[in-house]
Parts: C-alpha cells; sequence; structure tokens
C-alpha cells in the first residue's frame, strides 16, 4: 500500500519493572535502579520500529497506562497509575501527584526516548499522550474530576514527556488524543473537545508555551455509517458538534489561530486513528465506503497542517464490536477471506498515476461533478 507514516500502541507498564529477573537488565534513572525486560513487551517494540525505519515510516507512539486492578503499591503499576482511577476504565492517567509516581513515570519515558532515538533500534518520531482524552472516564482515567483539574494532569504528562524527549530529539513533539465529539460529550462524564484544546492552550500560556500538536479521530457523525459527506451536526463554525471527515476544516483553522500559535507556527495535525464501516459486504456498501474514503483524502489534500492520516484498521476484526472498519474483510469471511473491498485499491492507487481515475470513479455516488465542490471555501468563525 506504500504507506509511510505508522502508531504503534505502547503500553507503559510492560517497558521497567521495581525487581530484576531473567532477561531483565537494569537501568538507573533519578538515582533509583528499574529492570528493562528485553523479552516482554520491547522486544516486539524493538522488531516493529525498526522495520519502520528500513521502510523509511515516520513513527508515532501512543503511550497507555493499564488500570492497576491487583491494587498492589509496589510494582511499577502501583507507583504511576492515578490512585483515583475507576475499575470500569481500560486506561489511567499517571500518578503525578507524588514525587515517587512522578520520577517512575519519567524514567519509563526517558528509556523510551532515548532507546529509539537512534539507528540501533529505529526511532520513534512523536509521541501522542494518552487515547481520546474526551473520554477519559474510560481511556485516561483520574476518577470524576472537573475539567480544568483533570487539563492540569493531562498537560504535565504532556509537558513530562516533551521535555525528557527532546533530550534526544529536538525536533520531536507530543501530540493530544482527541475523538470527534468537539462542542458535545457523549458521555455525562466526558468534556467537550473544544473546551479540553482552549484550555491546553491556556495552561500552555500560563505555564510556558511548548510545541504540542494535535492528534485526531475524524471519525464519522454516525461510525455505522460510512455516507460521511451526509454527517448534519459537522458544519463549518468553531461551534460544530462534531469534527468527521465532512469538516475538517474546521481543525485545521482552529489549529492556526493566533492564539493558538506556538512561535507563529500552526499546530501540526496527525490524523492518528478513524474508519469507514461497511455495515455489510454489499456492492452498494462497499461502494459507499469507499466513496467516503475517496471524500475524506480530498478533504485532507487542501489541508495545510496535516502530516499524517493512519487508517483504521486493515482487516475487519471481530473485536470491534460488530463495525466492519477494515480495508480488507474478515480473516474468514465465507469464500473471500481477507478479501479486499473497493476502498483497498482506492487506498493503493493513492499519490501513483492510477489515483485520478480510481479517484473519479466515486463522484457518481458522492453527487459530485468536481472535487472543488466538497471543499469548503467560506469563513469559519
Amino acid at each position: 500500500l506504500s504507506i509511510s507514516s505508522v502508531t504503534f500502541n505502547i503500553l507503559l507498564d510492560q517497558i521497567l519493572y521495581t525487581q530484576g529477573g531473567n532477561g531483565r537488565i537494569p537501568y538507573t534513572y533519578a538515582g533509583k535502579i528499574w529492570y528493562a525486560d528485553l523479552n516482554g513487551h520491547l522486544k516486539g517494540l524493538d522488531k516493529d520500529i525498526k522495520i519502520a525505519q528500513q521502510k523509511g515510516w515516520m513513527v508515532s507512539a501512543i503511550l497507555l497506562i493499564p488500570v492497576n486492578r491487583s491494587g498492589e503499591k509496589s510494582t511499577w503499576l502501583g507507583k504511576v497509575a492515578h490512585p483515583e482511577t475507576e475499575m470500569s476504565a481500560a486506561f489511567s492517567m499517571p500518578n503525578l501527584l507524588s514525587k515517587e509516581g512522578a520520577e517512575a513515570y519519567a524514567a519509563t519515558i526517558n528509556f523510551l526516548a532515548e532507546r529509539y532515538s537512534t539507528e540501533q533500534y529505529g526511532r520513534i518520531h512523536h509521541w501522542i499522550i494518552h487515547n481520546e482524552i474526551q473520554n477519559g472516564f474510560y481511556w485516561s482515567n483520574a476518577g470524576r474530576k472537573l475539567i480544568e483539574t483533570y487539563m492540569n494532569l493531562y498537560q504535565k504528562s504532556m509537558r513530562t514527556v516533551h521535555i525528557l524527549a527532546r533530550q534526544y530529539d529536538p525536533n520531536t513533539k507530543t501530540l493530544i488524543s482527541l475523538d470527534h465529539d468537539w462542542n458535545r460529550t457523549g458521555d455525562p462524564r466526558g468534556y467537550k473537545g473544544k473546551d479540553i484544546l482552549d484550555l491546553l492552550v491556556k495552561f500552555s500560556k500560563t505555564e510556558c508555551n511548548f510545541e504540542w500538536g494535535i492528534a485526531f479521530h475524524p471519525y464519522p457523525q454516525d461510525i455505522n455509517n460510512p455516507r460521511t459527506w451526509e454527517d448534519q451536526d459537522a458544519t463549518y463554525s468553531y461551534e460544530t458538534l462534531y469534527l468527521t471527515p465532512k469538516n475538517l476544516e474546521v481543525l485545521d483553522s482552529w489549529a492556526s489561530q493566533e492564539k493558538v500559535l506556538y512561535n507563529g507556527r500552526a499546530r501540526e495535525i496527525q490524523f492518528t486513528e478513524q474508519g469507514l464501516n461497511s455495515p455489510d459486504y454489499n456492492t452498494k456498501t462497499l461502494e459507499e465506503q469507499a466513496a467516503g474514503m475517496a471524500y475524506t483524502w480530498e478533504k485532507i489534500a487542501g489541508m495545510k497542517n496535516v502530516t499524517a492520516y493512519q487508517y483504521h484498521l486493515w482487516a475487519d476484526a471481530y473485536e470491534e464490536g460488530g463495525l466492519k472498519l477494515g480495508l480488507r474483510k474478515y480473516y474468514d469471511a465465507d469464500g473471500d477471506p481477507l478479501g479486499k473491498k473497493p476502498i483497498w485499491y482506492f487506498y493503493q492507487a493513492y499519490e501513483t498515476p492510477e489515483w485520478e481515475k480510481v479517484r473519479d470513479h466515486y463522484k457518481k455516488t458522492l453527487g459530485i461533478t468536481d472535487w472543488s465542490e466538497i471543499r469548503y471555501k467560506g469563513l469559519i468563525k
């Protein structure tokens, strides 16, 4: 598919340990000895990130802290998982309330930034801090918090990674992870994406600005429906409820506002997780999924601040709760296991001599005669 950028999930509790053991090597940070497990999660990361380097891919790592379900306090996770994390969550925010927790978190970030900054193991170029934090009650939990308290904790996590990683790579960025909820909450326990970003801008100006970027997940308004060009609540305003492929221009404009800039430059945007569903494998449905991808690519082509787009996901997977987002069918699809959908061929053609021919096939499905019709040219305010 000629891809050029990838993301990797890193489970931070599987990097450094408080006790030695088979396959673990000592690592000293801030006067304390930790033990890196070379046979576990790191072994897989070493292999994959080295492959990425050999292929010339840009790598963005997603930093995830599991919930400390055992309650054990002496482990790395016992020190780093936020003490008020609810057991209903998938992941935790870091515990930056104590010196011990902050140092354990910093030790792991320093280890990773140092290891993946050379030719030996490959390179991580950017760091995505946790996941979809509007819905932090599930993806990056710290208990029930006012949005100001929550964002104070989150921006400290971002700054910790930024400061440590820039020791080894002066061009690396930390990226805030957000889903498609913009001026709405998908759950009473969540926050609005616009409010989250506005607070990050305020914290940056109050406590010294730094070069963060945005890792956004612009799924369609209805994740089940690939006809994202019909998203009714995705409008061309900073007050839009959703940010989807239909109104990506809003995010590009937001990142370019004077109040948001870093040293006169707009905030970098990476689209690091998004896909289009094919509710079934009927010809019409698969055509609409591919048309949604054509629509999305043409939107991105007109954006100034986007550096990467990673499709989710390569093949349909049962763990997606019935969604069929893949470029390929299920591994056991009847009569066509891992069969390539029309969207696969579209993705393959992008930026090749076949591109315009493949792309233009979908004008009819989208109801357009020229691609300029889908791009918003008015003022966003």
